[in-house]
């Protein structure tokens, strides 16, 4: 059914991807307070993470750290699994992402294994439409870099 090797079915028929380019992604929040181990860092970004767990060298903290992750799991993680293992919510998610490459192919191959087959025609259009007009803009900015006005 899948063109790409990155998609497979299960024994049970249902849609098992490579973790890397899985339908919807997501990752947990930590509750624990580890702001002393943040405020090290240089990058003002990286100090406003709260989707890492910071381990001492020593591991003092390592129980603290796999409770607070466990917490995080049963609290926000399961109800996330809940939500998107029904393909239908999964993919209608999809549909109300931004407009892109990854979005029209996840939802064109969404759309066949659901077997919605207008659906899948119309993503598929949009994901080839995306790819010339992103072959498009590599050649038009690699012509202007190589231009001759520019020698």
């Amino acid at each position: 059914m899948f063109q790409s090797s990155l998609i497979g079915l299960d024994a049970k028929g249902k849609l098992r991807p490579r973790e890397s380019i899985c339908h919807l992604r997501s990752d947990l929040k930590a509750s624990l307070n580890q702001e002393r181990y943040k405020s090290q860092l240089s990058n003002p970004a990286e100090r406003q993470r709260n989707d890492i767990w910071w381990i001492t060298p020593n591991g003092e903290n390592i129980v603290e750290v796999i409770e607070d992750i466990a917490h995080s799991f049963v609290s926000q993680g399961i109800e996330w699994f809940n939500f998107h293992t029904n393909l239908e919510n999964a993919f209608s998610q999809i549909e109300r992402g931004h407009d892109c490459y990854t979005k029209f192919y996840q939802a064109a191959y969404f759309a066949q294994h659901l077997g919605y087959e207008a659906k899948h025609q119309e993503y598929l259009k949009r994901l080839n439409q995306e790819k010339e007009r992103m072959v498009f803009t590599r050649r038009r900015k690699n012509a202007a870099v190589h231009s001759p006005q520019d020698r």
